[in-house]
């Protein structure tokens, strides 16, 4: 053995198997230790670094919008859906109890159906428009139809504004 398995220091001519330098016993029992824990730390950086390499792969690569939908932030392709959802969900008395919606590479249009006051099922129609449209439809279901719905002297409306 010429030099010492754990630091490199030049044994040769020593006579010994301790290295004067780190103090390691180079006997081939301690060697292949030293080799195993190498091999394992070098096998644990080596994964650390590819999944810090993939993860910021996939985030570099992910869409912004998707990105912030998964946060729960309401933007991009499910950011309106989401975004009139909440506006929903915030009318007193008003439950949330189903979402029917194609998810497709598009969202065109969408229904979200409701329980009013604990007992009444009614449905609110979104058509394939703008975001505009659709918080004015929303408006009006708040204002005209659903009064009516409680007072109990209207259907359910499920069809869009003209």
């Amino acid at each position: 053995m010429n030099e010492c398995a754990k630091c490199g220091y030049s044994l040769f001519r020593l006579g010994t198997l301790i290295c004067p330098e780190c103090g390691f016993l180079n006997d081939p029992a301690n060697i292949n230790e030293l080799r195993h824990k190498r091999k394992l730390r070098r096998t644990f950086l080596l994964s650390i670094g590819a999944v810090l390499t993939i993860s910021t792969c996939c985030l570099l690569f992910t869409p912004l919008s998707t990105v912030l939908n998964v946060l729960g932030i309401p933007y991009g392709y499910s950011g309106e859906l989401n975004r009139i959802k909440s506006k929903v969900a915030a009318i007193p008395g008003v439950t949330i109890t189903d979402v029917r919606a194609n998810y497709d590479t598009t969202l065109e249009e969408f229904t979200i159906d409701v329980l009013i006051d604990g007992h009444i099922n009614a449905s609110v129609y979104f058509p394939d428009c703008s975001y505009l449209k659709r918080s004015a439809i929303l408006a009006h279901w708040r204002e005209v139809d659903l009064p009516a719905i409680r007072a109990g002297s209207s259907a359910p409306s499920t069809q869009p504004l003209q």
